[in-house]
């Protein structure tokens, strides 16, 4: 089942380390049929300039999780779910109300950012902050 639920509109949410989430896509960036991928800061810093290149490599970054993933394949036994596929979803199922949803599974193995909402990113702890990573579906 679902534990929680994380609406994502360019802003910051808290997220409950080792979680499932079905994060909500809206406005006009984010489209079905897209890959993401949240990578840690701590990541992207290692990886200047190249933040995204490795973060649909699922030996890197797992897509799958133990909840009922039914779209990014088996899951591969890792804890984390850092996204997969972003698929249209009637939700809830008979309200002709469609979303677009991917799956969330995060641990963080560093310190968590005290007031992550009231704390300037530059001040958040790169563990435990993460950044999305789209592959469009229909690149331009």
């Amino acid at each position: 089942g679902v534990n929680g639920s994380a609406t994502i509109n360019g802003t910051a949410t808290i997220i409950v380390t080792g979680r499932f989430y079905a994060v909500q896509f809206t406005g006009d960036v984010v489209e079905e049929g897209d890959r993401v991928a949240w990578v840690s800061l701590e990541y992207a810093a290692e990886h200047k300039g190249k933040e995204c290149d490795e973060a649909f490599n699922t030996s890197a970054f797992s897509i799958t999780n133990s909840f009922g993933n039914s779209v990014d394949g088996t899951w591969d036994g890792t804890i984390q779910d850092h996204g997969g596929l972003v698929e249209k979803r009637e939700e809830p199922p008979g309200s002709e109300n469609f979303v677009l949803l991917s799956d969330l599974v995060l641990i963080n193995p560093g310190p968590d950012t005290p007031e992550a909402l009231e704390t300037p990113l530059a001040d958040h702890a790169p563990a435990g902050t993460y950044q999305l990573c789209r592959l469009p579906f229909n690149p331009s």
